[in-house]
Order: structure tokens, then C-alpha cells, then sequence
């Protein structure tokens, strides 16, 4: 073997333990941050006991010394959190480095190290934020889930044991709401809710934390990789790699499979590849020599419209996570610009150029429902019973039989009413849990969608586990949905507005309030689910009428200057349908097909 190939074996020898050494980097950081969190919330929980000491509930006078101590603990577990993730990012980018020792000079490789560190610190989400605005989002998170709280139970915890004490010195029954609260600031209790709160409740920040974890380490390691991959004469690029855990396809197998710089199948330039494809996620890149560039590497090159047009009609959908794209795609109009583009935006400049996807009639390939999967069970229709709004629900119920069956819902009435606040209703009895009707009103701009939202809560809550609330909430086979939806964009932007003390900024650079009761609601876990099924069923049935409401849901609605996401965009949005088809798959609602 000649000098040049031994070097180029050696590199990709180094390149494969590199990414081994990086994905036991990313298990060890994780580990570590599991057991930081542990230690902050045992000592939380120990410091609110020790508080409450001899008594049944903490009381105002005990709040301002617990405050502080819960403060101090807080703010040693962000100190050790950004120290940790430093150092970590940091040994991630060296790993990245490391293959290139022997080839590249040392000053390079530390450039490479440190620009990779620096860009990872700098990058910006689409919501707008760098590293250092998410782990302040994360910091406030923990401030509102644990001091925040305690504030707010002892408060109402002494309220209440005055207003009860008024009532039983006038010899009258102490009223229920009353009497529920009087045991909020018990302190084993306090101290349990708060531990929760911190890491396993509603969009905890641990699970903020550990996604912030993976995406960035990664990202430091792949950066460093790249930068000193291109101070190597002899490289020409570098070789996109589908992540091992990768199963359905989607757009990481159109960087992987098209030949668009004539380099080879994922081959890219320096500067030109699209990886990281998702956060949250272990992919790499290895490095490719001009040595291995084939006259059919050349011959073969491909840009990404040819590419998609050589696809099955499902995964095309998976790429473009638009049914609108995929006509336009089919129809000769899409350009490679234009693929990850908002359909809201192409729509306007297709009309602009007088072009209508609905005149040009083109026939979707394959039917829009991602995955090889079908309908299966009961249909969900057999359990709704219109006498109201006929129309509509006939329309919404077809899309959702299209899609998934149940496991035999109950049967009750979609009913209609004239409010102008409430659009929908999924209404249910408290003690027997037994479901009543889902109403629908004449006054709604898009019933359909809101239908299906109304018809998510039902099934949430009688479809999976009958008599125990909503699985959404805590059902174990909901975990990687819960999952999903803490790691997208429109979920960790309502978070951080909710954090926001109130205010934000506002498109025009003013600060406006926000208003924190509608975020509260829209956090709530069952809210996401019903929000999220009804994306889920417009995205998969490929309804014409549900598509449009949902695209002009996907705008960011504004409440005064500030814009808050009630749906995903369809980009942020494939992971979580992804995730609700393998539990739709689990339920037996789908099959997939052989």
C-alpha cells in the first residue's frame, strides 16, 4: 500500500474510533447531568423539609431564609451545569480533531478546536436563540418549577388555613376548595411536588437540559471534525452519515443519497453540508479523499429535485413535510430553494406568479400517509354521533378513519352551540370519568381542525387507558411522544415566553406583556396532544380543508407584538408524527404493510 493510501486508511481508522469515542463522551456527559440533577432536587426536598420542621405546613415568616438556601442550590446546579457542558463540548471537539494529529499541524488542529467550540456557542436557532439564551431558559424553568411554586403553596397554604379557621369559629363547614388547599405547603408534600417538578413534570428542565446536552456536544464534535478535516490537502470533502438509530426515511436520506456536488452519494464540499439535520439527535460525518472521487461520482451528480423526483410518493412527503410541496414538486414548479421553504411562503409567490396547484390537478404518487402503514381497528366515526355540523364532521371523521382506528371508544354526540370564546369542547364527568359529547361551534374560522382537536381529547382520554385521565399526561407509551414534543422549536419558544417574567420583546423592538394564563394553557400536556393530533391527521390524511386551517395555524398569531406558536411548523413537526405512528402501530391502530 503506498504512503498516501496508509495515511488515508489510518484517517478513517481515526475517524471510526473518533465517533465512538464521541457517542461514550455524549452517555458519560448525560450520565453526569442525571446525577446532578438528582443531588439539586435531594437537597431541594431536604431544604424544604428541614424547613417545615415541627409542623404540618411552612408559613410566610419560614419563606424568605428557604428562598435563599432553594436560590443557592439553583444556582450551583446552572454554575455546574454550564461548567460541565463546557468541558464537555470541549473534549467532544477534540475528539473530532483527533484523527488529523499525525497529518495536520498542531496550531490548525487547536483553530479547529476552538472555532468548532466558539460556533457551537454562537449558533442560532430558528426561534431565535443561542446557547446561552436556552440555558437561561432552562435556569428560569428551574426557578419557576421549584421557588416559584413554593411561593405560591405557602401563600395559598396560609390563605386557606385563615379562611378555614373564620369558618370554624363561626361553626360552618369549611367549603371544599377551601379545604383542598390547606394541604399544599405540607412540607413532605411541597418538597415531593417540587423534586417532580424539577425533573420529571411538564416540560422539566432536565429534559430541556439534556437535549441541550446532546445537540451541542455533537455539534462542537462534527464542527471540529469538518474544520480539520479541510486543512488536509488531500480531502475534497466530506460523507454524510445516516445516524444508527435512523429507521423511517426522511430529509437525512436525501443528504445522504443525492449526488449533488458530483463527489458522490452525501458527498460534500467544504462549507456545503447541510449536517447537523436534526437537534437531539448522534449523527456524524467521515472524510472523503480526492483519491475516491470515481468518474461515476462525476458523471453522476444530481441535484435534489432530480433526486425527490426518483422517490416514492411517501418519502417525498417525509422530505418535503408538505402535500402542497409535493405537488408542486410533481408538477415541474419546485426549486431546489424552495425545499425547505414554508409552504405559506411559496404560496404566496405562487400566486404572485399566477401559478395554482389546485387548476394543475397533479396526482400524488403515493398516498400522503408517511410510512409504509394503513388504517386499523375500529374506525374511529363508529363512536361519533353528528347532530350538529354534519358536514364538517363527516369530512374530519373520514381523514381520521383514513389514517389510524381506535381500540372501541365509547359513543357519544358531536353537539353544536353559538359561542364566540369556546370553539370546542371535549366534555366529560369528573367522578365516573365516563365521556358526554364533544361540542362545536357555528361561530369557529376553522371547524375542522378544531374538530379534530376536540376528537384528540377524547381519544386521549378514552382510547388508551379508560378511567384513568389522560394518557398523554402519564402513560407510559406516550414517553417518547412527551419526549418529542419538549424537544421541538414551538414548544421551547412558548417556555421561554412563559419564563420571560411577564414581557417580551415584540417584533417592532418594543417589550409587550405576555399573557402567561393562555401559555399555561397552551403547556398543559393534553392541550399539546389534541394541538398535535389534529397537525397529525391533516398531515397524514392529506385533507385538502384541514391543510389550509393548518397552514394559517402555523403562523405565529400574534397577542399584541408577540408572536406564540400554537402549532409546528411541518420541519419541527416530523418527529413528532413520527413518534405518534410507532405508538399508533403499539395500540394496533395501525398496521404496516408487507
Amino acid at each position: 500500500m503506498s504512503e498516501p493510501y496508509k495515511k488515508q486508511a489510518a484517517i478513517k481508522r481515526a475517524s471510526r474510533a473518533a465517533r465512538e469515542k464521541a457517542s461514550a463522551l455524549d452517555d458519560e456527559a448525560l450520565t453526569q447531568l442525571q446525577r446532578l440533577y438528582h443531588e439539586t432536587r435531594q437537597q431541594i426536598e431536604n431544604e424544604i423539609r428541614t424547613a417545615g420542621q415541627g409542623g404540618d405546613r411552612l408559613r410566610v415568616e419560614q419563606l424568605g431564609v428557604l428562598k435563599q438556601k432553594l436560590d443557592h442550590s439553583l444556582n450551583r446546579l446552572a454554575e455546574v451545569q454550564q461548567s460541565a457542558l463546557d468541558d464537555y463540548m470541549r473534549a467532544g471537539a477534540q475528539y473530532g480533531a483527533e484523527p488529523f494529529q499525525d497529518y495536520v499541524d498542531p496550531s490548525l488542529l487547536k483553530g479547529a478546536v476552538d472555532s468548532a467550540v466558539l460556533a457551537s456557542r454562537t449558533f442560532t436557532t430558528s426561534n431565535g436563540m443561542q446557547l446561552s439564551d436556552r440555558l437561561w431558559t432552562i435556569n428560569q424553568g428551574a426557578r419557576e418549577a421549584v421557588i416559584k411554586q413554593v411561593e405560591r403553596a405557602v401563600v395559598m397554604g396560609q390563605s386557606s388555613s385563615q379562611a378555614a379557621q373564620e369558618f370554624l369559629s363561626k361553626g360552618v363547614e369549611v367549603p371544599g376548595h377551601i379545604a383542598k388547599n390547606l394541604g399544599v405547603a405540607n412540607p413532605d408534600k411541597l418538597a415531593r411536588v417540587s423534586g417532580e417538578a424539577l425533573m420529571n413534570g411538564q416540560m422539566n428542565p432536565y429534559d430541556q437540559a439534556k437535549r441541550v446536552f446532546r445537540t451541542e456536544i455533537n455539534r462542537a464534535h462534527g464542527l471540529a471534525y469538518q474544520n480539520a478535516a479541510f486543512e488536509d490537502d488531500d480531502v475534497i470533502g466530506t460523507r454524510f452519515l445516516l445516524s444508527p438509530n435512523h429507521k423511517k426515511k426522511d430529509i437525512c436520506d436525501m443528504h445522504a443519497g443525492v449526488n449533488r456536488y458530483g463527489l458522490g452519494r452525501g458527498v460534500y464540499p467544504k462549507g456545503k453540508s447541510p449536517w447537523p439535520a436534526h437537534p437531539n439527535t448522534i449523527s456524524y460525518e467521515e472524510v472523503v479523499f480526492k483519491s475516491e472521487i470515481t468518474k461515476a461520482d462525476r458523471d453522476g451528480k444530481e441535484d435534489r429535485i432530480e433526486w425527490l423526483k426518483q422517490q416514492p410518493g411517501d418519502i417525498q412527503l417525509n422530505v418535503l413535510n408538505s402535500v402542497n410541496k409535493q405537488k408542486a414538486l410533481l408538477a415541474g414548479v419546485l426549486t431546489e430553494r424552495q425545499i425547505k421553504t414554508p409552504w405559506k411562503t411559496l404560496k404566496v409567490l405562487y400566486n404572485k406568479r399566477g401559478i395554482d396547484l389546485d387548476q394543475l390537478n397533479v396526482p400524488l404518487t403515493a398516498a400522503p400517509i408517511v410510512g409504509q402503514t394503513v388504517s386499523a381497528g375500529a374506525p374511529v366515526s363508529a363512536a361519533l354521533t353528528p347532530t350538529a355540523h354534519k358536514a364538517v364532521s363527516e369530512s374530519v371523521l373520514k381523514a381520521i378513519d383514513d389514517v389510524h382506528g381506535d381500540g372501541q371508544l365509547e359513543k357519544i354526540p358531536i353537539v353544536g352551540s353559538r359561542s364566540k370564546t369556546t370553539l370546542g369542547y371535549y366534555q366529560n364527568y369528573t367522578a365516573s370519568q365516563q365521556p358526554v359529547k364533544i361540542g362545536l361551534s357555528s361561530q369557529g374560522h376553522h371547524k375542522e381542525l378544531t374538530l379534530a382537536h376536540e376528537i384528540g381529547h377524547f381519544i386521549d382520554h378514552r382510547g388508551v387507558n379508560k378511567g384513568k385521565g389522560f394518557a398523554s399526561d402519564a402513560d407510559p407509551r406516550f414517553e417518547k411522544w412527551r419526549q418529542a414534543i419538549a424537544g421541538s422549536d414551538a414548544i421551547e419558544q412558548l417556555v421561554s415566553l412563559f419564563y420571560q417574567s411577564g414581557k417580551a420583546k415584540g417584533k417592532d423592538g418594543g417589550s409587550y406583556l405576555v399573557p402567561k394564563k393562555h401559555l399555561s394553557y397552551l403547556l398543559r400536556t393534553e392541550e399539546i396532544w389534541a394541538r398535535s393530533y389534529a397537525q397529525y391527521i391533516a398531515m397524514r390524511s392529506g385533507n385538502s380543508t384541514l391543510l389550509a386551517q393548518l397552514r394559517k395555524e402555523q403562523q405565529k398569531i400574534k397577542d399584541g407584538m408577540v408572536s406564540i406558536p400554537r402549532q409546528w411548523t411541518d420541519e419541527d413537526f416530523e418527529p413528532i408524527a413520527k413518534v405518534i405512528d410507532e405508538l399508533f402501530l403499539e395500540l394496533g391502530w395501525l398496521r404496516e404493510v408487507q
